[in-house]
């Protein structure tokens, strides 16, 4: 047993060092950014996350997805921005929807911002996973970052979630209480909160553990459907918010993911007098932070898509 148990573990040692070297060759090329229904169809781009990209306190139009709309408009490709933001919403609770969000809405690409809320709404967050004597035998974040796990959850989502061609419709999102749902396209995903605000100091690294294993599945996810994502820092670059901030850029710094980072291009507004008119006291964007974060979004996505098309 002995003998069977070194040979199964050198034999991951050596898959994982042939998978690092032959990487650019196994990753799956990003889909090139056709839109369905041919060149004259619109890139479909679908913005997932909590509250800032739901836009809170805000009107409809207000929110940064609908103002990025106006903005790409005016420029030679066609887009369509879909907002699939909730309230609340944890990246766990978006890593276990996401599947069902690329079925039904079939984007090409995918602007992913949350995690601020894993700070209070622990839904699916299965923290046991990355607490004490589980994360060290899990191997930390080394173990989102092996090559080996990441191609186990590519085949997995290229079995469970096969890619289809829809015409999906745009996202209707209803939220009340500690409940929510999301319709449209071809199915109704709905959830449900577990929030409490209290949040010790400790419970950071908990946080940064979650969110770093829920990038990383939704990034296989995303990869294994051959979508373009782009990650996004929140705005408020201010406590709770910089946690998060730094996560994504640990993230996109060690996967080479695309990022746009709005704490950084819009750090300036973080402090006075400019905060009173980008946010809200509890830092959720007022009409003019979201027209601040269309207008860097608007700016560094058709780089992306080019670069995807190419």
């Amino acid at each position: 047993m002995g003998l069977i148990g070194f040979g199964i573990g050198l034999g991951l040692v050596v898959l994982e060092l042939g998978l690092r070297l032959a990487v650019p060759m196994l990753r799956p090329a990003p889909r090139a950014i056709e839109p369905i229904g041919g060149a004259s169809a619109p890139i479909r781009v679908l913005c997932v996350g909590d509250s800032h990209t739901y836009g809170l306190w805000v009107k409809t139009e207000e929110s940064y997805p609908a103002r990025l709309q106006a903005k790409l408009s005016t420029g030679p490709r066609q887009f369509a921005v879909l907002n699939a933001g909730v309230p609340g919403m944890n990246s766990s609770q978006l890593r276990d929807t996401l599947p069902d969000l690329l079925d039904s809405f079939a984007p090409d690409v995918v602007l992913l911002m949350v995690g601020v809320a894993d700070f209070w709404n622990r839904a699916g967050a299965q923290t046991k996973e990355v607490r004490s004597w589980r994360w060290i035998l899990r191997g930390g974040e080394w173990w989102d970052r092996s090559r080996v796990v990441k191609l186990a959850r590519l085949i997995r989502f290229n079995l469970r979630y096969r890619s289809a061609v829809r015409n999906a419709g745009v996202p209707i999102v209803e939220h009340g209480g500690l409940d929510w749902k999301i319709h449209g396209g071809t199915h109704e995903i709905s959830g449900t909160h577990e929030g409490s605000f209290y949040y010790p100091a400790e419970e950071e690294e908990v946080v940064r553990r979650v969110l770093r294993r829920d990038l990383s599945t939704m990034a296989s996810a995303i990869q294994a459907r051959g979508v373009t994502l782009v990650l996004m820092t929140y705005a408020p670059e201010v406590p709770l918010y910089r946690t998060i901030n730094g996560v994504y850029r640990d993230v996109a710094q060690q996967t080479g993911l695309p990022l746009i980072d709005l704490g950084r291009r819009l750090a300036e507004w973080s402090e006075p007098p400019g905060q009173t008119s980008a946010y809200f006291p509890d830092f959720h964007p007022r009409p003019a932070g979201y027209e601040l974060i269309a207008t860097v979004v608007a700016e560094a996505l058709p780089v992306y898509v080019e670069s995807s098309r190419r």
